[in-house]
């Protein structure tokens, strides 16, 4: 988010978005699959746009996917953890910020994972599931272990997770 930021390319202030990515290993190579459920709430100029849905991997020429704000940050994702070959990312953003992640290495998105994910309210505020209050912007979900469940998967929020 920063380096679209950066070019002004960002979040629109007082928007929210839930992004989702998979990423699965073909022949060996990591491919980043992501879906944004608000590519409106973005800034948009020119021939630059946020889509829906994007898919890149490491190959993936920067050039080709630079008027897709979708496809950069898959791609910026991709180059900056290369040694994500599989895994399930699930990412609230609001006004520009990550609010809460979710990720594991899994890739099923089995019950455990969407039980963490959810989803933005009417009025912008993450919606609680039964394992994580969000609006408490805690960390700490099994009582032991800060920004890690029960399951073993990370989840943390923004700006701080609470601990003890």
């Amino acid at each position: 988010m920063t380096t679209v930021d950066a070019e002004n390319k960002g979040m629109l202030l007082n928007n929210t978005a839930i992004l989702t990515i998979s990423v699965t290993e073909n022949n060996g190579e990591a491919v980043w699959n992501g879906t944004l459920d608000n590519p409106g709430g973005f800034h948009s100029e020119g021939s630059f746009s946020w889509q829906g849905a994007a898919s890149v991997t490491a190959t993936t020429d920067r050039i080709s996917v630079s008027d897709n704000g979708t496809a950069l940050l898959l791609s910026e994702l991709c180059h900056t953890f290369p040694e994500i070959k599989q895994g399930y990312i699930w990412v609230a953003l609001k006004g520009g910020n990550v609010e809460a992640l979710v990720y594991t290495a899994e890739t099923s998105n089995g019950a455990e994972v969407s039980d963490l994910t959810t989803a933005y309210d009417e009025n912008g505020a993450l919606i609680p599931t039964a394992t994580v209050d969000w609006s408490a912007k805690t960390g700490k979900f099994d009582g032991n272990n800060a920004g890690i469940n029960a399951n073993g998967y990370v989840c943390g929020t923004s700006p701080a997770l609470v601990l003890g």
